[in-house]
């Protein structure tokens, strides 16, 4: 879209899956409104739809871009810089790391039932944290470590949900 000099662009393709959520939100929070003791039911609804809305407004403000047009005489702009961007895309570091995480995670998803939850979820995170570049000792065995027991206490031993226990299979 055209607005004076200006060249309003919107990169819509970023916008669908917050749009749903958005949108799916919308319709929970409506319908428990319509609920008895709707003020009861809205303590839990109405602020993540309200956290909804804030990051798809940001999400949308992120995706908006302003370009002031050239006027006539300028000199064009360089797009050599523009040329290869894929080929050097496909070889830039981030993309390992994304191909590296998406193998990583395929793997989590496929040991962790026979495996059991807390070996694969300490070598999860070890290995994602390596991936993304932390060498600190320390680090990479306490944060996962820790991490690791807050969610099993939190599933298995709080909430009573069952995590699937592999080898480990004789801890309660």
């Amino acid at each position: 879209m055209k607005v004076g000099p200006y060249r309003i662009s919107i990169r819509t393709s970023a916008l669908i899956v917050p749009g749903i959520c958005t949108g799916y939100g919308l319709y929970q929070y409506l319908n428990v409104r319509q609920l008895p003791d709707s003020k009861i039911n809205l303590v839990l609804i109405e602020p993540v739809f309200v956290m909804m809305v804030f990051f798809t407004l940001w999400v949308l403000v992120r995706e908006v871009e302003f370009r002031r047009e050239k006027a006539e005489g300028e000199p064009e702009a360089d797009n050599s810089s523009k040329r290869g961007t894929f080929r050097l895309w496909l070889r830039s570091s981030s993309t390992k790391k994304v191909g590296g995480f998406m193998l990583l995670s395929g793997l989590y998803l496929g040991l962790v039932e026979p495996v059991g939850f807390i070996l694969c979820n300490f070598a999860f995170l070890v290995a994602g944290m390596l991936l993304l570049g932390v060498r600190s000792w320390p680090l990479l065995v306490i944060l996962p470590a820790a991490a690791t027991a807050v969610i099993y206490l939190l599933f298995q031993v709080w909430m009573q949900i069952p995590v699937p226990a592999g080898f480990l299979d004789f801890l309660p």
